[in-house]
C-alpha cells in the first residue's frame, strides 16, 4: 500500500479544486434515453449493517466520504473501519461497463491510466476496503474498480435532483440536462470542463483519490448541471462588468474567477448552487470537501470553510475580503460560500418551522435554469421574488430578504 503523507497545505488542494474551470460554448443534445434513465432512480438502494454478507446488494458503498462516514479528521490507522461503515446496499440493472468505463444513461464514469481492462462488472462489484497493515486502501482496491461505482452512485444521485427540480419558465425539464458528462477518477487536477463536458477528480494532500469524496463529485456535478441545463450561455462572462480577474500585485492569477464586489457574480452564484446541491444529496452535513482537506468542518477556501452551518452569521464584507489576503479579493468560490450559506439558513429556519422544504428546492430548481452571465445577488434575489411569487406564492420571499439584510447586502 503506498505511503501516506500528513495534511500539509490544504488550501492548495482547495485552490486547485475551486479554480479549474474552462470555458466553452453551450450545444443542445436531446436523448431520450438519458430521459428516460433519471426521470426515476437508476439505482435501489437500502441501509444495511450486513450489506457486505447479503447477495442481495450488487456493492456496498460508504456514504459520503471517508471523513464524514467516520466522523474523525484524517487518520492514517483507521484500519479495516471503513470497511466495516460499506452499508449502503445498491443495484441497478441500466449500468453497463466496458473496458475502464462504466456508465448509466450518458453518465459516464472512466480512468486513464489502468493498464488493462477491467474484469466483468459483476464480479468485482462485491470488492470491499483492503486493510493492510493497519492502514487501509482507499482506492476501494488497487484499480478503482469499486471507487468508480462510488462516483457513479452519488452522480447519478445528483443528477435525479436535477430532473426532479430543474424547470424552465414553461414547466419543462430543460434538454440540457441531457448532455453527457464524462468523470474521470485518476487526474492530475480537480475541476470541471464546459469544453469537453468532463469532471476530473485528482488526489488530496495524502495522495488519495477525490473520487472518495462524495462531496465533491457532487459538488461539480452540480457545476456541469447548472451549465448545461441554463437557457444562456454561463460562462460567456468577457462581456459582463461583475467579473474580474483574480490578482496579486499586478499578476493576474485566474481569469475571471474574482468578482468586482461584494455584491457577488455568475460564477460566485454557480458556486454557492452547487455547495446547495451537495447539502441537498448529504442533508446531514452542511460541509463540502471533508476528504479534500482531511477536516471534517469541510475543505477551505482562503480562510472561509465550506460548511454552511460554521458561516451562519457570515457577512457579505467578510465573504468578499476572505481571500484578500492572497491578492483575490472577491474570490468567486469564497463569495460562493455566502451564497450556500443563505440558502442553508433559508432551508434551516423552514425545517426547524415544521415545514415541508420541496418547493424550496423546486424555487431553487427553477432559478437555476434562468441564471443569466450578468447576474449578482441583487438580480438573483429579484428572480427569488418573481419565480417565488408566481409558482409559491410569495412564501420564501421574506425569508431571503431577511438573510441577505442580516449578512450586509443591498436589498432592492
Amino acid at each position: 500500500m503506498k505511503k501516506r503523507t500528513a495534511y500539509v497545505a490544504a488550501s492548495v488542494v482547495v485552490a486547485t479544486l475551486f479554480f479549474f474551470q474552462n470555458c466553452g460554448k453551450f450545444a443542445s443534445i436531446t436523448d431520450l434515453a438519458a430521459f428516460s434513465t433519471f426521470s426515476r432512480a437508476p439505482f435501489g438502494e437500502e441501509v444495511d449493517a450486513g450489506c457486505l454478507n447479503n447477495p442481495k446488494y450488487q456493492a456496498c458503498l460508504i456514504n459520503k466520504n471517508p471523513v464524514e462516514t467516520l466522523g474523525e479528521d484524517w487518520n492514517s490507522n483507521w484500519g479495516d473501519q471503513l470497511s466495516n461503515n460499506q452499508t449502503i446496499g445498491i443495484w441497478s440493472d441500466e449500468m453497463q461497463a466496458a473496458g475502464r468505463s462504466i456508465r448509466i444513461g450518458n453518465l459516464t464514469v472512466t480512468s486513464l491510466r489502468e493498464s488493462s481492462a477491467e474484469p466483468d462488472i459483476d464480479r468485482v462489484w462485491r470488492e470491499v476496503f483492503v486493510a493492510t497493515n493497519g492502514g487501509i486502501d482507499l482506492n476501494y482496491g488497487s484499480n478503482m474498480r469499486l471507487a468508480k461505482i462510488h462516483v457513479l452512485f452519488w452522480a447519478a444521485k445528483a443528477k435525479r435532483f436535477a430532473f426532479e427540480n430543474f424547470r424552465t419558465p414553461e414547466g419543462q425539464t430543460p434538454e440540457g440536462l441531457n448532455l453527457p458528462i464524462t468523470i474521470v477518477v485518476d487526474a492530475e487536477k480537480t475541476g470541471w470542463s464546459s469544453q469537453t463536458r468532463t469532471i476530473f477528480l485528482g488526489k488530496n494532500a495524502a495522495g488519495e483519490s477525490l473520487a472518495m469524496d462524495g462531496s465533491v463529485v457532487v459538488h461539480l456535478v452540480g457545476e456541469a448541471l447548472l451549465h448545461s441545463a441554463s437557457l444562456h450561455n454561463l460562462y460567456e462572462l468577457s462581456q459582463t462588468q461583475t467579473h474580474t480577474d483574480c490578482r496579486f500585485g499586478t499578476t493576474a492569477l485566474y481569469g475571471l474567477e474574482c468578482c468586482r464586489s461584494e455584491n457577488g457574480c455568475l460564477k460566485a452564484i454557480t458556486a454557492g448552487f452547487s455547495d446547495v446541491f451537495a447539502n441537498s444529496i448529504f442533508p446531514a452535513s452542511s460541509s463540502v470537501g471533508e476528504f479534500a482537506s482531511g477536516d471534517r468542518l469541510g475543505a477551505k477556501v482562503c480562510s472561509l470553510r465550506r460548511n454552511a452551518a460554521v458561516n451562519s452569521d457570515l457577512t457579505a464584507a467578510a465573504a468578499h475580503t476572505g481571500c484578500a489576503s492572497s491578492g483575490q479579493p472577491g474570490n468567486t468560490y469564497a463569495l460562493g460560500i455566502l451564497m450556500a450559506a443563505i440558502w442553508h439558513a433559508v432551508l434551516k429556519d423552514s425545517r426547524d418551522a415544521g415545514q415541508d422544504p420541496a418547493s424550496l428546492f423546486q424555487l431553487y430548481g427553477r432559478i437555476a435554469v434562468q441564471l443569466e452571465p450578468q447576474d449578482t445577488f441583487t438580480t438573483l434575489l429579484a428572480k427569488i421574488r418573481a419565480i417565488d411569487a408566481q409558482s409559491f406564492e410569495g412564501r420564501w420571499t421574506a425569508r431571503f430578504e431577511a438573510e441577505y439584510a442580516r449578512r450586509g447586502l443591498a436589498i432592492p
